[in-house]
């Protein structure tokens, strides 16, 4: 095969992909997005007590929209970073509709932890209920964050906490713990930084749409040791 021959198959492969791409991100992104928020419904907002785990945690619920899934992986692909080599992480993943979206915009697996016992029961209901090729990729775990073991946190992966009401001493021991336990090349994405970071660095802020506001301020941070 002579090198023109090969340029053109090159070509048509790359202009088959952009086209396929287009299609998925206009037809079935909208309709997975729909169908997702439609098995979680407006029930899926599980209030509870702020204090029943004691001043810890502040255990108000929001979340992460399908918006700003789809920011954070267009954040990721202007870093050169492929979300289908990673896994997304929420710690306090809540009633388990973020891992949902995750998988959506591309993520190879999802995994989320959550404290509050109605929230996970929701959550792996819920999971239950996706289509297999989802639900197989969806891990949930019943655990305070802080106990979660440094195997939880797969090389690569990329770290979401909604962490804007936690008080400022659980947001001092959320940096040092994510520093301790996550790998080097780790990406973590939280909502609120203590001046203290730690052995992990400030990389860059972004504007994250949330369900409390749609340009909810977010910090990408990474670790010192990691170039």
């Amino acid at each position: 095969m002579d090198n023109k021959k090969l340029f053109f198959i090159i070509l048509l492969v790359l202009i088959i992909f952009a086209v396929f791409s287009n299609i998925t991100s206009k037809y079935f992104i909208p309709k997975q997005l729909e169908t997702i928020n439609k098995l979680y419904g407006p029930e899926s907002f599980i209030t509870v007590d702020n204090k029943s785990l004691g001043n810890q945690y502040n255990l108000t619920y929001g979340e992460l929209t399908g918006s700003g899934m789809e920011q954070i992986v267009k954040y990721l692909k202007s870093k050169n970073i492929c979300p289908s080599s990673k896994t997304f992480i929420d710690l306090g993943c809540g009633n388990g509709k973020t891992l949902a979206y995750g998988l959506v915009y591309g993520f190879k697996q999802a995994q989320g932890a959550e404290i509050v016992e109605a929230r996970y029961a929701f959550a792996e209901k819920k999971r239950s209920q996706l289509e297999e090729r989802m639900r197989e990729r969806v891990q949930l775990t019943k655990s305070d964050i802080f106990n979660l073991p440094k195997n939880y946190f797969p090389t690569g992966s990329v770290v979401f906490v909604s962490n804007l009401l936690f008080p400022e001493e659980t947001n001092q021991k959320l940096i040092n713990f994510l520093s301790e336990v996550t790998p080097a090349d780790v990406i973590i994405i939280v909502s609120k930084i203590p001046n203290n970071l730690y052995k992990l660095k400030l990389i860059e802020k972004i504007d994250v749409p949330m369900s409390w506001a749609t340009n909810s301020k977010c910090y990408v941070l990474g670790h010192q040791s990691h170039k």
